[in-house]
């Protein structure tokens, strides 16, 4: 699993200046790898390179196109990636149908919205990595227990070299 510096992250929002400014804010968080998208149509032909996470808006394009529709057509490409609506629209209903629809979070922007949604996805980009490093050691420790069983029963010999 990758750590916070090692993760890609796209950024999809219309707006060009809030676009850079998240961007800084992540780069200074220490995420080097931000890639910003004003079209959904260019970011979905993207997701090859399968970001660590996506934050997006939930309207877009005047509302012609829907949070919903990118976060499943997002989920059909890269289904490994975590998806964060950072949006103004403030509606419960539509906060909760986005959670329940798979993303990570909803977060409604305002002025302290930017450092919330960076503390998050560094915490949850921590939380993969350890969660990867302890599937690691488990897998090893399985081995070891596999071959040991195996020992027992005169299936393998095991010679210590220590």
């Amino acid at each position: 699993m990758k750590s916070a510096r090692e993760a890609i992250v796209f950024v999809l929002d219309s707006n060009v200046v809030y676009q850079r400014v998240t961007a800084q804010y992540l780069q200074v968080a220490g995420i080097r790898s931000v890639i910003v998208f004003s079209d959904p149509d260019k970011m979905y032909l993207s997701l090859k390179l399968c970001p660590d996470v996506l934050i997006t808006e939930y309207l877009f394009n005047k509302n012609v196109i829907r949070g919903r529709q990118i976060l499943s057509k997002v989920r059909e490409i890269s289904p490994a990636t975590d998806i964060y609506f950072h949006t103004a629209l403030r509606d419960v209903d539509t906060a909760v149908d986005a959670m329940h629809s798979g993303a990570v979070d909803y977060i409604v922007k305002s002025s302290t919205a930017l450092d919330e949604l960076v503390r998050k996805i560094i915490k949850r980009l921590q939380y993969r990595d350890s969660l990867g490093r302890s599937k690691k050691s488990l897998r090893r420790l399985i081995g070891y227990i596999g071959i040991a069983i195996l020992a027992m029963a005169g299936m393998v010999m095991v010679y210590s070299l220590f």
